[in-house]
């Protein structure tokens, strides 16, 4: 048929038959276990395997599978020529002069395709190595990494600040990367060795490796190193990012051991593995896998025994010798094969318009959108795979994909199984895509495809919170009338109590007053106290000097008239007694001043624990109250946010009040004046409290007319008001206000205002203070 596949019907049922590749792939030493390969020349290679002598060379193109190969003969160990065999586990290297390198007996051999030889002592057992230029070696003996001068035949260890590098487990692979640093592939992990900047690094587990187990290693082009694993399948790691990919067998690869690791000219990666060899694309996409039935000698390939030669062939050696494979043939051939399809061959749901499951078998490339309801959510697919070759060994994958799917989803690789049963899938539009491969990894380049229509539930869907919108606007226009008629309510019974409240105004007037005879009172006193100082203190120099003039005029008494002299004593005695006088007065008088200076001060309510919240929504409803009694027509919207874990503060109750309804009033006021100015302007006023790091915080904030930039810093200044003249003001309010908290409670008054917009009090109070 067009897959180039033989169908043969039969009593027992369908056989169907794949053709072999043809030409593209060639045995070599079939009998023989091999290792280590090698090339010296086009198609001429010298092979380590499994005999005696175990060093042999072969030739690509004469040799036939069965053929043992030519032994080497060597001129290097005295005068007659000797095979030469090694360690079914040593290394052959070529260097830049074309010698070959091989480990033997505690030395390295070097020699050439016509048998000249030459032996440099080492004086370790080791197997694996390789040049870092042409003079130095790096050589793993004794599970330690040594450096190796060949000139002077001289062997060191590698030590990284002062540590000597070693290895808990075998080692398989000593590479060097473009950039000159050293990779040691081991069975306890992947080594990063840098030479240049003296590091040292061990990878695994901790940068997303799930198998240490580390068999080989190759670089590509960008820089990242496919690395094989006993165990974890194939890694591809990047140095400079530490991303990571892993390719392993639920995503195509024949075996997840993986031994041997080659490019061919076209960027394609050839991995030799304990089952077959599996082809990656450079993005690490497997695109096929080659067995026995394709052409190899065997499924089963041998470690440290995979070569690409000068002409791009791909050696790999296995238990039954080496298989030379044409890589571009081979692909040529494997591309006209095509690529396979996925069909939907059933599928199970639940039909809300049936209202039961439904069970559809067919076997189709497509369907039609299905529609899940949000009570049942699920779906059971199966599906196959246009392959009728080891289809046990088919292999499927599947993801969400669409625009009601958030985060993109990776494949998810499910193996050979060929059915998914979903559940709670997401609600949304999108569609399941599901892929699969043939027993060569060869995926199918169209998914199938299956729209899903996944419905949310009700009270997540956009009609529900349109409604349940609704029944909240009908609840809240019900409530704002249970608050219209409570606030008429609240008026009624407030007409009773007008007395009362005008009593409090008055007192709160009188406060206001007396505030600002105690100011008025205090800044004359304080004028009064010096001249009257100067006044006292000069009328007891007076009478002193009256003194002391007597003392002298009594020394002179006998040079003056009797007469005379008893009239100036009456005079000085006279101004003696009215200085005398004066200083009484003027101590009278400073006794009165500072009596007044100190009843200007005051004396604050004394403090005690108090609940704060419930202390501002008291005098909240106060204001509110007795302001809308004075102007019937007043009215605001008031919200309050108390904060319930406010703890009790240490203040003065009746201060705090009488701060708090200034600023109440001052709020009212500027609503009640915005509203007459503006018919549909509706007053708000917000209080709302906060604890926060130790400190009680009041926000009084209203959208009346608001203060201009120009005064709001005066409005705490004495006797500075804004209201016209004859409503009462005294200009004292806000700076009484001020006063209480910031000076008696040691707390902090800030005002925000924006004119015709807000104006928002910020009150600070101490929580905690001298409770004694």
């Amino acid at each position: 048929d067009f897959r180039k596949q033989a169908s043969f019907y039969l009593n027992s049922g369908l056989v169907v038959v794949d053709l072999r590749l043809a030409g593209s792939i060639k045995h070599v030493l079939s009998n023989f276990n091999t290792r280590a390969i090698v090339e010296t020349a086009p198609r001429e290679y010298i092979v380590n395997a499994h005999r005696e002598p175990s060093v042999n060379k072969i030739n690509t193109l004469t040799n036939d599978p069965g053929q043992t190969g030519i032994p080497l003969f060597l001129h290097c160990f005295g005068s007659d020529s000797t095979t030469l065999s090694l360690n079914y586990l040593s290394n052959l290297v070529k260097d830049i002069k074309e010698s070959i390198w091989a480990p033997m007996d505690h030395q390295f051999i070097r020699f050439r395709r016509d048998g000249s030889c030459r032996t440099y002592f080492v004086g370790k057992d080791f197997l694996k190595f390789t040049f870092l230029d042409s003079t130095n070696i790096a050589l793993v003996g004794d599970a330690q990494l040594f450096l190796y001068d060949v000139p002077s035949q001289k062997l060191r260890e590698v030590l990284i600040k002062g540590i000597p590098v070693k290895f808990k487990d075998a080692v398989n692979q000593i590479y060097v990367s473009k950039n000159g640093v050293i990779w040691i592939a081991a069975l306890d992990g992947l080594h990063q060795i840098n030479l240049k900047e003296g590091t040292y690094r061990l990878i695994g587990e901790a940068e997303g490796f799930q198998n240490n187990r580390i068999m080989c290693i190759d670089e590509d082009e960008r820089g990242r190193l496919w690395i094989g694993s006993y165990g974890g399948g194939l890694y591809i790691y990047n140095p400079a990012t530490s991303e990571l990919l892993n390719v392993d067998k639920k995503k195509g690869l024949s075996n997840n051991i993986v031994i041997g690791i080659l490019s061919d000219d076209m960027g394609v990666r050839w991995l030799s593995t304990y089952s077959g060899i599996t082809l990656l694309t450079s993005e690490g996409e497997v695109f096929s896998r080659l067995y026995t039935e394709d052409g190899l000698s065997t499924n089963e390939f041998n470690r440290y025994s995979y070569y690409k030669s000068q002409t791009g062939e791909l050696i790999f050696g296995s238990i039954k010798g080496i298989n030379v494979l044409q890589p571009e043939g081979i692909k040529a051939q494997l591309d006209e094969l095509g690529s396979p399809r996925v069909y939907l061959t059933g599928l199970t749901y639940f039909d809300p318009k049936l209202d039961s499951l439904v069970n559809k078998i067919n076997w189709s490339l497509s369907v039609e959108t299905i529609k899940l309801p949000a009570s049942h959510r699920s779906i059971q697919l199966h599906f196959a795979l246009s392959n009728l070759l080891r289809h046990s060994e088919n292999n499927f994958a599947y993801k969400l994909e669409g625009p009601d799917i958030k985060k993109p989803m990776d494949w998810i690789y499910i193996g050979a199984i060929n059915q998914l049963n979903l559940q709670n899938l997401p609600p949304g539009k999108y569609n399941i895509l599901i892929r699969g491969c043939d027993f060569r990894g060869n995926w199918t380049a169209v998914p199938l495809v299956i729209p899903i229509q996944a419905a949310e539930i009700f009270y997540k869907q956009s009609w529900f919170f349109l409604l349940s919108g609704g029944i909240i606007l009908a609840l809240a226009l019900i409530w704002f009338q249970q608050q219209k008629r409570r606030r008429r309510r609240l008026q009624q019974e407030l007409l009773h109590r007008t007395k009362e409240i005008m009593s409090t105004r008055d007192q709160l007037v009188a406060q206001e007053k007396l505030a600002s005879l105690g100011q008025l009172t205090a800044g004359i006193a304080h004028e009064i106290k010096n001249p009257l100082n100067f006044v006292n203190n000069f009328a007891l120099d007076s009478s002193v000097l009256t003194d002391r003039f007597l003392v002298e005029l009594e020394k002179v008494k006998s040079e003056i008239e009797a007469d005379r002299y008893d009239r100036i004593v009456h005079y000085l005695a006279e101004m003696k007694q009215n200085a005398l006088d004066i200083n009484s007065s003027g101590s009278t008088a400073d006794r009165i001043v500072r009596s007044m200076m100190d009843h200007a001060r005051g004396t604050s309510d004394k403090k005690q624990l108090l609940d704060l919240n419930h202390l501002i929504q008291e005098n909240t409803h106060l204001a509110i109250s007795g302001f809308g009694a004075i102007h019937s027509d007043f009215f605001t919207d008031l919200t309050e946010k108390f904060d319930p874990k406010m703890p009790q503060i240490y203040a003065s109750p009746l201060n705090v009040s009488r701060a708090i309804l200034n600023i109440l009033n001052n709020a009212c006021y500027a609503l009640y004046m915005k509203q007459q100015q503006d018919p549909q302007f509706k007053p708000t006023l917000q209080i709302q409290s906060l604890a926060t790091k130790g400190r009680a915080l009041i926000k009084i904030r209203d959208n009346g007319l608001g203060i201009s930039p120009d005064i709001v810093n005066k409005v705490f200044t004495p006797f500075f008001t804004t209201k016209p003249t004859g409503e009462g003001n005294t200009g004292l309010g806000l700076s009484i206000c001020f006063d209480i908290i910031v000076s008696e409670h040691g707390g902090q008054l800030h005002v925000e205002s924006e004119p015709g917009v807000f104006t928002e009090f910020m009150i600070e109070l101490p929580i905690s203070g001298n409770v004694a």
